[in-house]
């Protein structure tokens, strides 16, 4: 038959718009079926590694299936289902890619993971550290020398050195011990050494202890203080940072007139730490008054704010963070309508007499509207200046907004990008005149480049036309940016590398403006082999077993062969896919035999059925296809006609 076939950008918007991970219209067969008919599969995560999974037959009812997936480790998953076979089951599948033909020298395997920590190089002062000493650490002082970066006979760095003090509040802190002080010394010795003394005092064992709020709150509060303290160089600051942070924690929920009190005591030689909270009523918003509102419409302004009015069916709760950030959506709305000079002054609120409730009160003071005035640009470039003021769209008595500053700038790097600058810099200056912005668009576009000569390495296996194919580059092709970065996009969505990678590097010779294309790919473990058992409630035990290759003969052609057995059906499934059939971008083909065997409560149904799909993608949303099915179906063991009939 001949239909229309969402293609993979209308499903991503039906994923983005009805909030799932998973939305596919595919015709594929799936595990338990004999026919690749069209299924539509929704799927939504519960947690990060929690899928559930519903599919239907668009083309025959009573085929619904219903799965929960747990990914328990990258290779296991566990999974939970009901469906095609009926009844409920259970299955444990583990799957590992691999390299059946690796080539010699090729290590690729599971990419590893980016080193963290590291933000830079190392600082070389060309010292070494000589001695190093903590004091006053007490008994335990020595162990700790291990756990500091420096090593005595090392390399001296200042960084190093402060990360060791660090180091050391925090496994104070850790022991309870919040008031440490730790200070460093460095002495040069004049030969090339520095020594290093950290001098600690350690201060009294502190208990942290709550008044007046439930033991969930008190707990969540102590984790808080406690990063909140290994942060903290400044012992003095500590129990003011610490009441800034219990505030804040009832703040953000409601609680707007909540006070805290500390009350230090000494107790068998330690210190505690009483923290007597009164959280106070969660305090709901009556009125958001705005006034100062001239030039634009106050119902914009209110779409900026989540500060809001409680209704009859929901509280909105006062909290003073939010409220801030309305106040910066307002700024940020007034500029990016001319308004450079708004203020918004600090809000003023009026709790009611019980504190249960408050009002909101914000003047808005908008000043001037500000136009553009002159807008330049540099002469001498390879195009005439008035040519890069109308790429970038910006014109005197046009509204001045940041923003759109922004989008100018890009518009007219992108039009540079693709007359072959990719290394164009801009940087604009603005003069602020009353009423007026006089722009100076700053260009610097580079050289012209443009290709010389492509090389392809790194594929071991997938073959050169296969790569060039989706380079859409010819020597003397102007270069850009945006068209490197789409045959990156390409070859990423063949699915058959791991890690693309495209330099330039200059041709040489006598024309600067050629570059030598080095396309750097990394390959993909092809082969895949998935195994799985489970048991179902109406088929009893059952197993699978499927073996796969994403790349075969290198050719990004793809083919699987996967068979399963239970108590009631054996089947075996041979697929074949080619998605750039008669190597155009815009075909795929598809050929799937299989062969399925099925116990049913009457007979016995033995089905031979091949598929062939022919799918042409006819724009970014839409597409069609063409698929020929094939089925040979053998009644066996009849027992009951009318129910075979039936059925």
């Amino acid at each position: 038959y001949f239909a229309s076939a969402l293609t993979q950008p209308f499903e991503r918007q039906l994923e983005k718009l009805l909030r799932l991970e998973q939305v596919r219209v595919d015709p594929l067969l799936i595990e338990g079926e004999a026919d690749a008919t069209t299924r539509l599969t929704l799927g939504k995560e519960v947690t990060d590694d929690v899928l559930v999974v519903y599919s239907t037959n668009l083309e025959q009812s009573g085929t619904d299936i219903y799965r929960m997936q747990w990914k328990a480790t990258r290779r296991l998953r566990v999974s939970v289902d009901s469906g095609v076979s009926g009844g409920v089951g259970s299955d444990l599948r583990y799957t590992r890619r691999f390299w059946f033909d690796r080539p010699e020298g090729d290590e690729s395997g599971p990419a590893s993971e980016p080193a963290r920590g590291v933000s830079g190089p190392v600082e070389d002062t060309g010292e070494t550290v000589g001695v190093l000493r903590i004091e006053g650490a007490g008994p335990g002082g020595a162990d700790l020398i291990d756990r500091l970066p420096l090593r005595s006979g090392g390399p001296f760095s200042r960084a190093k050195m402060l990360e060791g003090a660090l180091t050391l509040r925090r496994h104070f802190v850790n022991e309870g011990r919040i008031e440490t002080r730790v200070e460093m010394r460095e002495s040069r010795r004049g030969d090339g050494v520095t020594d290093v003394v950290y001098h600690v005092e350690t201060g009294p064992k502190v208990r942290i202890e709550f008044d007046g709020i439930r033991r969930k709150d008190a707990k969540r509060l102590r984790k808080r203080l406690e990063r909140l303290w290994l942060e903290s160089i400044f012992r003095e600051e500590l129990y003011n940072d610490a009441i800034t942070e219990i505030l804040s924690y009832f703040n953000d929920r409601g609680f707007y007139a909540a006070d805290v009190v500390l009350r230090d005591e000494m107790e068998d030689g330690g210190k505690v730490a009483r923290f007597a909270v009164d959280p106070g009523k969660a305090v709901g918003i009556t009125a958001v008054n705005i006034v100062g509102v001239e030039s634009l419409s106050e119902e914009e302004v209110r779409r900026q704010m989540l500060t809001r009015v409680s209704t009859a069916f929901k509280k909105h709760e006062l909290v003073p963070s939010v409220l801030e950030e309305d106040i910066g959506a307002i700024r940020s709305l007034y500029r990016e309508h001319g308004f450079l000079e708004v203020a918004v002054d600090p809000p003023r609120v009026r709790l009611s007499a019980e504190g249960e409730s408050a009002e909101v009160n914000l003047r808005i003071r908008e000043g001037s509207r500000f136009t553009i005035g002159q807008v330049t640009a540099p002469h001498g470039l390879s195009f005439p200046a008035q040519e890069l003021i109308a790429w970038s769209g910006l014109e005197s008595g046009q509204i001045f907004r940041p923003g759109g500053l922004v989008e100018a700038e890009s518009a007219l790097r992108v039009a540079l990008d693709e007359r072959g600058f990719p290394d164009t810099r801009i940087a604009s200056r603005v003069e602020i005149e009353p009423q007026r912005v006089d722009i100076a668009l700053d260009v610097a576009t580079g050289e012209l480049t443009r290709v010389g000569t492509i090389e392809i390495s790194g594929n071991h296996k997938t073959r050169d036309r296969v790569i060039r194919r989706e380079l859409l580059l010819e020597p003397g092709d102007l270069l850009s940016r945006d068209r490197l970065l789409q045959i990156q996009h390409r070859l990423y969505s063949l699915g058959i590398f791991r890690s693309v990678r495209v330099d330039l590097t200059p041709s040489g010779g006598g024309d600067p403006s050629l570059h030598k294309v080095t396309v750097h790919v990394e390959e993909s473990a092809p082969q895949r082999v998935s195994v799985g058992v489970g048991y179902n409630t109406e088929a009893g035990l059952r197993g699978s077993l499927s073996l796969s290759n994403s790349n075969v003969l290198g050719r990004n052609r793809r083919m699987a062969i996967q068979g399963g057995a239970s108590e009631i059906n054996k089947r075996v499934e041979w697929i074949g896919e080619d998605p750039r059939l008669f190597g155009r971008r815009d075909l795929q083909g598809l050929v799937d035999i299989s062969w399925l065997e099925t116990e049913q409560v009457s007979f016995d149904e033995r089905r031979f059925s091949a598929a062939a799909r022919i799918a042409q993608k006819l724009n970014e949303r839409w597409g069609h296809f063409v698929r020929y099915n094939f089925q040979d179906v053998d009644v066996l063991n009849l027992l009951d006609v009318g129910a075979a009939e039936e059925q």
